[in-house]
């Protein structure tokens, strides 16, 4: 059907501001390129810096990543993502990113409880990325499984105790055993559905250049001819 390209505009507008979170996120990056990776067996404060940091920025992509696609399947929206105007725009892009952004779409649309990558994206995001678990375990789960069984079979300097840094300033404080419950949190899940965090960036960087080129198309569309 036909769909007033106003209302549409809600829609691009989430796309194009969650476009710029992730881009945020991964400019983000550069600080720990600008850090240094610390060198295998380094387990000092500026290991845990480092780590927590990097644990942080991928619970943050997965998490946005999700409120994008939550956008995409949003009910209120729906008659956007099936009208002629939207499928006009996405037949104006290259081909990769139009296969781009219909398997955004199919993901986006797939039952969170199904095996995969929605499953995956919703947990994060609920368990360790944007809520902190509030309504559920798997975070305390985590950290007991990390700092209990997993310490004891599998012993390093991370997993040696409950660790963190006090300096008095915000600079050096830094809680590592949470940075550790959470990664713990996403190993586990991306094991249980068999998919790895590089899975999800080469996901995340279609999705990002698929969503560019549509809101060029969209805003394109709305220049005065």
């Amino acid at each position: 059907g036909v769909v007033h390209l106003q209302y549409a505009g809600y829609v691009f507008l989430g796309l194009a501001l969650g476009f710029n979170d992730l881009k945020g996120l991964t400019l983000f990056e550069q600080y720990l390129e600008a850090m240094g990776r610390p060198p295998a067996g380094d387990y000092s404060p500026y290991f845990g810096q480092w780590h927590g940091t990097n644990v942080q920025i991928h619970r943050w992509i997965v998490g946005v990543l999700h409120e994008l696609m939550l956008v995409i399947d949003a009910k209120q929206y729906k008659p956007v993502l099936k009208s002629v105007e939207l499928a006009r725009f996405v037949a104006a892009i290259d081909p990769k990113h139009q296969e781009a952004w219909k398997l955004l779409v199919s993901v986006a649309s797939a039952p969170v409880k199904q095996a995969g990558l929605p499953a995956v994206l919703h947990r994060i995001r609920n368990d360790a990325a944007l809520h902190y678990n509030y309504n559920g375990t798997s975070l305390g789960e985590a950290y007991i499984d990390l700092f209990g069984s997993v310490a004891a079979s599998n012993p390093n300097g991370a997993n040696a105790g409950a660790q963190f840094s006090y300096g008095g300033t915000l600079p050096a404080v830094r809680f590592y055993f949470a940075d550790g419950a959470a990664q713990h949190v996403m190993t586990k899940l991306l094991l249980a559905n068999q998919a790895t965090i590089d899975d999800i960036f080469e996901f995340v960087k279609k999705a990002m250049l698929s969503i560019a080129e549509l809101l060029r198309v969209f805003i394109q569309s709305r220049q005065p001819a």
